[in-house]
């Protein structure tokens, strides 16, 4: 009996590595580490304005007008049912799609999307409860999802900046997401040194 549950607890041990390493390198149809598969999105009028009624999923480079960020902008009928509004922010490194960072519903879809983000990337590799208080004094539970794969690092909060009507996510590539972290750290240290 003690060698079977020796043997069990081995076996989810390495069927959760084994998992933990198959997280699928996608999102919303969009393949990452290779290059974005996306038409050009069209423009009209002399200011160059994205056309934000489409009708096809489209990839829109960074351009003053798009505040200087890649972005996949939604077909009308396209937007997947965790993003909130009709467009994402990209990273693309080397030609190749290394992040996606996108608004999601508020609070009130947090156990939709929850699951929805842990059928695709497996159980969190980390959860932390949050307590949040409005304005008026109602108490809300909240919480921050952080997928910590081999291969890509995944975060979710229903909320944002306060905001209990809107969250944020992102799916990022490990090496994206340590560039990010450092420069938020050397961000900081200039700060501190002021």
């Amino acid at each position: 009996m003690k060698y079977q549950l020796a043997a069990i607890a081995l076996y989810a041990t390495v069927g959760s590595a084994f998992a933990q390493a198959q997280v699928p390198m996608s999102a919303f149809g969009l393949e990452i580490g290779k290059p974005i598969d996306l038409p050009a999105c069209e423009y009209v009028g002399s200011t160059k304005s994205v056309v934000m009624l489409q009708q096809k999923t489209c990839f829109e480079p960074a351009s003053p007008v798009s505040q200087n960020r890649d972005k996949v902008h939604f077909g009308m009928k396209e937007v997947p049912s965790i993003v909130s509004g009709f467009s994402m922010i990209v990273k693309i490194v080397d030609g190749n799609l290394e992040a996606l960072y996108f608004n999601t519903p508020g609070i009130e879809a947090k156990d939709r999307i929850l699951s929805a983000l842990t059928e695709k990337y497996g159980v969190p590799t980390k959860l932390t409860k949050e307590n949040l208080q409005n304005s008026y004094g109602a108490q809300y539970e909240s919480f921050n999802a952080t997928w910590d794969t081999p291969t890509l690092y995944v975060e979710y909060s229903p909320t944002s900046s306060g905001s209990l009507k809107a969250g944020f996510a992102s799916v990022e590539t490990q090496r994206t997401h340590k560039l990010r972290v450092d420069a938020l750290k050397e961000l900081a240290k200039q700060k501190r040194a002021l």
